[in-house]
């Protein structure tokens, strides 16, 4: 397939925003997203207690081309979304070896909040994860480690050229997002649009599940419909999704979520002992951006 490319590929972190910026990228009329999100070819790193197969296994680069195949308009510019690329090593490796010019987009955030975001996220999202977040962190110390973001930028500015590497802070975002989509724009050689309705939402915010049971039924079947696109079973979710039941599915999801103002705040002893855990992983972050990360200590 001549006319196929990756013109860049967003590399996570994941509850850094990403979800957000996604969408104003979908609704960008010069870029052209594959229809799934989270292919995870390049790593089997998925979430934190949740590793799952290596896709690349499956059949080489060919196999992740042929992904692209009549979705994806190739005289636009043209992306992958897979929040889990930064973790891995594997993936850069991979990522460097088919796609050395190609842009990355990463997003980070204040760590501490972002790994009690990951923490409540899981806890939402499986039946399994009856932990409290102390002891989450202790049984699971990914955790930590992923918001632990200097060695993960270290490991992607050592493959690819700094001018082709884009980290936006969730503190950007939150405080002018215009200027922070301004900026990414052109980054991406994309013309800047100002009709971008999700520039002033909050997509994908954290929140709690009503009814576990429900929420356990209703991902098993989103959660096989996008297996099952990857595969040779590929046209029962399009047949799924031809009567409807992949959209009742997810509004359902919609449905059974409480407002995110219910989380329950973190105990101040253990945010102390990650404050002090970060300390050094913030001053190396503040090396490789060049920026003061002063409010990240507090």
């Amino acid at each position: 397939m001549s006319k196929f490319k990756i013109d860049f590929i967003w590399l996570g972190a994941p509850k850094s925003g990403t979800t957000t910026i996604a969408k104003w990228l979908e609704e960008h009329p010069q870029i052209s997203l594959y229809p799934h999100k989270e292919i995870n070819y390049f790593s089997n790193h998925t979430r934190v207690p949740m590793p799952s197969k290596d896709k690349y296994a499956l059949g080489g680069i060919e196999w992740y081309k042929k992904l692209f195949e009549n979705t994806v308009d190739f005289s636009k510019t043209v992306w992958e979304f897979s929040v889990y690329y930064i973790y891995s090593e594997l993936a850069a490796d991979r990522i460097k070896e088919y796609f050395p010019d190609v842009k990355l987009i990463i997003a980070i955030r204040e760590p501490i909040s972002r790994c009690y975001s990951m923490y409540n996220m899981d806890k939402n999202l499986y039946q399994d994860m009856d932990l409290s977040f102390e002891e989450a962190i202790a049984k699971h110390p990914e955790y930590i480690e992923s918001c632990k973001y200097s060695k993960y930028l270290k490991m992607y500015l050592d493959r690819f050229p700094k001018k082709n590497i884009k980290i936006i802070l969730l503190d950007d975002l939150k405080n002018n997002s215009e200027l922070t989509a301004s900026e990414l724009f052109k980054f991406l050689w994309v013309d800047n649009v100002d009709n971008i309705d999700s520039l002033w939402k909050t997509i994908n915010p954290a929140q709690v599940t009503k009814s576990r049971c429900l929420k356990k039924i209703t991902w098993f079947f989103i959660k096989t419909a996008r297996k099952l696109d990857n595969s040779f079973l590929w046209f029962i979710p399009k047949i799924w999704r031809k009567i409807w039941l992949v959209f009742i599915l997810r509004k359902v999801d919609r449905k059974n979520k409480k407002d995110k103002g219910i989380i329950p705040s973190m105990k101040k002893e253990t945010r102390q002992m990650l404050a002090k855990e970060f300390e050094e992983d913030i001053l190396a972050c503040e090396k490789i951006l060049n920026r003061d990360l002063s409010a990240w200590k507090l």
